[in-house]
């Protein structure tokens, strides 16, 4: 059910199947690879800063990728933001409580659409009644911080999905708006494949967790686990990847806004969406018409309002 989505799968070790229920299956349960080898398509343009050999000054530095650069090269974001999760909520005798959730480590390709979700347990970080402990340094006793350790984790199963493509298919470039997880991948990747990301339009894939199709495979996973889905669906049968991209934008923003009202506002416009689907089905006239009503929604948020 996914061929007409990815008529040559990218990664054919992580081909996902449908369950009975509709539900992505998961694919690649294994832990992360500790050797495995990046595959990246070599890209002379972007390279890291180097000195001239006669006055021995640093050349300029490539800034940030632009929302082009995204969509005109296989380019893979990379999101560490939602690796650790916390909620809080009331007691019976008033008093708050606060306990670690699952959370996920997000690799996205803006030219196609393709999304990995790879899930982070709990047991990774401290038990929740050292959760203050956790925000200054995590379970394995190096004293790095959550921050550090997420980029750490993101940036292994960057490699490990990189690994699996064949080089024709392998990203040319690598992204991600957190200095952290930059500096993680940099360790990684061949220099000259990370740059960094603007943070105008570095999507918060975090919010997509509000969405039942992927909060609820991460919530409810009980061992680490790799989904994959298509975060455009078949939008690119009819539209550009920027044209998605942007979409996807306006989506994501709305999301994490109110995520209620997005997904009332596009059950009531669209049909329902078929099992393999993240969105429910809108012509690009109906996405139009919802559009404004989207941006509506972001702009309850006050992050996002003048963006």
């Amino acid at each position: 059910c996914f061929h007409h989505l990815y008529p040559r799968p990218a990664v054919p070790t992580l081909e996902p199947k449908m369950s009975a229920s509709g539900a992505p299956s998961t694919v690649d349960t294994a832990p992360f690879p500790s050797t495995a080898t990046p595959h990246l398509a070599p890209d002379s343009t972007d390279r890291e800063p180097s000195h001239d050999p006669g006055s021995g000054a640093p050349t300029t530095t490539p800034g940030p990728l632009g929302v082009l650069q995204l969509v005109q090269q296989r380019t893979w974001i990379v999101d560490a933001s939602a690796a650790s999760r916390s909620i809080t909520h009331a007691t019976a005798d008033g008093h708050e409580t606060t306990k670690r959730i699952n959370g996920a480590c997000f690799v996205f390709a803006p030219q196609t659409g393709q999304l990995f979700v790879r899930t982070v347990l709990t047991s990774a970080w401290p038990a929740a009644a050292g959760l203050a402990a956790a925000d200054s340094a995590d379970s394995s006793g190096s004293g790095a911080t959550v921050e550090e350790t997420s980029a750490q984790l993101a940036a292994e199963f960057a490699l490990s999905c990189s690994a699996a493509l064949p080089p024709e298919e392998a990203p040319e470039m690598m992204t991600a708006g957190d200095g952290h997880l930059l500096s993680a991948l940099r360790g990684r990747f061949p220099a000259g494949s990370v740059r960094g990301l603007d943070p105008l339009i570095a999507p918060a894939l975090r919010a997509l967790l509000r969405l039942s199709k992927v909060g609820d495979v991460v919530l409810g996973a009980f061992e680490t686990q790799t989904v994959l889905f298509n975060a455009y669906d078949g939008w690119l049968e009819s539209v550009e990847p920027l044209a998605a991209f942007s979409r996807l934008q306006l989506l994501l923003k709305a999301l994490g806004a109110d995520a209620a009202a997005t997904t009332g506002l596009l059950d009531v416009a669209g049909t329902k969406q078929k099992p393999w689907q993240m969105w429910p089905l809108l012509s690009d006239e109906q996405w139009t018409g919802v559009g404004e009503e989207l941006r509506r929604i972001a702009s309850r948020n006050p992050e996002v309002v003048g963006n």
